[in-house]
């Protein structure tokens, strides 16, 4: 398969795949379109529920039962701040990822499943 990027989307492919833990640019697209696949996967599997909630909200806001806009961002922000202390680091949300964690920040590179597994956990 041939596929034509423009100069600026090959840019930023090769300055990701350098400043990763890829070995190669094929390497980079194979983990992206996984990514974007199971991406696409789950909004199609959850599109309904989506919907749903969409509807609702838009039915909320008609009724006039909005949030300020600073509220809500406090709200996500404790979120934020929330979510390590309930799943405790990202790696926890995998065992077998402590050790990898470990080699890969002491700059070891580990095999193409290994590597996988660290991206998802670091992307969650």
């Amino acid at each position: 398969m041939t596929i034509h990027l423009p100069a600026e989307l090959e840019r930023l492919i090769r300055q990701d795949a350098e400043r990763g833990p890829y070995r190669t640019v094929d390497e980079f697209l194979e983990q992206a379109v996984r990514l974007l696949h199971e991406q696409e996967d789950w909004l199609a599997s959850h599109r309904a529920t989506i919907a749903k909630l969409v509807e609702a909200g838009w039915e909320a806001a008609a009724r006039g039962e909005l949030h300020e806009a600073t509220e809500v961002q406090a709200t996500m922000e404790e979120r934020k701040r929330a979510w390590p202390e309930k799943s405790g680091s990202r790696a926890a949300l995998d065992p077998a990822l402590d050790a990898d964690c470990e080699t890969l920040y002491s700059g070891d590179r580990k095999d193409g499943q290994t590597m996988q597994r660290l991206r998802f956990a670091i992307h969650i």
